[in-house]
């Protein structure tokens, strides 16, 4: 019987019948500036599918994944493990919490080369 693990604002993860793996689950819902603005609109699947395509190229080139395989339109198998608390940001543009902490910046700034941003998720 499936049991829930945890369950954030964007996933919740299962066990399984296999103690080793749990089902990742993701849910209709996105989130913005540190969680304050929520909004559940229908992105599950695309969400699913963006993850599972990134996991299957880090996992074919050589880089450890914990990701198995896609189970469902909107969830993926995965050995359990324990989350590095790290978040990653990639941006486009200057939105949510960039302009809070670059202050000189303005809304929609254009960043070539992208912006990546290490955070950890406390």
């Amino acid at each position: 019987m499936d049991t829930k693990i945890i369950e954030g604002k964007t996933k919740r993860i299962e066990v399984l019948h296999d103690p080793s793996l749990v089902r990742i689950k993701t849910k209709d819902s996105l989130t913005a500036n540190d969680a304050a603005i929520q909004a559940d609109l229908p992105v599950a699947q695309d969400k699913t599918t963006q993850n599972c395509n990134v996991m299957f190229y880090l996992k074919k080139a050589g880089v450890p994944v914990a990701y198995k395989m896609r189970n469902d339109l909107t969830s993926f198998i995965a050995e359990k493990c324990e989350m590095i608390p790290i978040e990653c940001v990639i941006r486009r543009r200057a939105f949510g919490s960039y302009l809070k902490r670059e202050p000189s910046k303005t809304s929609g700034d254009i960043f070539d080369p992208l912006l990546t941003e290490f955070f950890h998720k406390n």
